[in-house]
């Protein structure tokens, strides 16, 4: 299935590949995750061979209808949003060690269409940089996407979203 006419954001500009791929609507998110990855599975297990094991989530919120736990809300609503559109979904699948010392754990993979999903709130200091060099580290396949206050807020919430 070919990639939909440039889903990348309302102005019609191309992918950023330093932030990440941006929609301008939920539907084109959707179609986005559901474009097959021939090797998304393959890549999550030589990201799970290459970087660290992932952190503990024991301290997590957990989230009863998902059965595990998650940093924030939002990400509890995003792993929510995820699984009623049909999609299974890793997270914090892998913790990532850059050379210079710095730490990135990103938020979801989706391996069917090879996907990660980063969800920010608020962008802390440094975690751009942190994004910037992951995304360079990735697999050629894979894509990598931003779920930021303005595209978290077009997601139409579901059954058991928290405010």
């Amino acid at each position: 299935m070919p990639l939909p006419k440039n889903p990348v954001n309302p102005e019609g500009g191309k992918l950023k590949r330093e932030l990440g791929y941006r929609f301008s609507s939920e539907r084109n998110l959707l179609n986005f995750l559901k474009i097959e990855s021939s090797s998304g599975h393959e890549n999550l297990e030589f990201y799970k061979r290459f970087f660290l094991e992932p952190p503990s989530k024991s301290d997590y919120q957990f989230a009863q209808d998902l059965d595990h736990g998650f940093r924030s809300k939002w990400e509890a609503n995003v792993g929510r949003w995820l699984k009623y559109h049909g999609f299974m979904y890793e997270y914090e699948p892998v913790k990532v060690m850059f050379s210079d010392g710095e730490k990135y754990v990103p938020d979801f993979y989706v391996p069917y269409s090879g996907v990660w999903i980063e969800v920010k709130g608020i962008w802390m200091t440094g975690a751009k940089r942190r994004v910037e060099k992951f995304i360079k580290t990735m697999l050629p396949d894979d894509k990598f996407v931003v779920l930021d206050e303005v595209q978290y807020s077009m997601l139409v919430p579901v059954k058991g979203w928290e405010k």
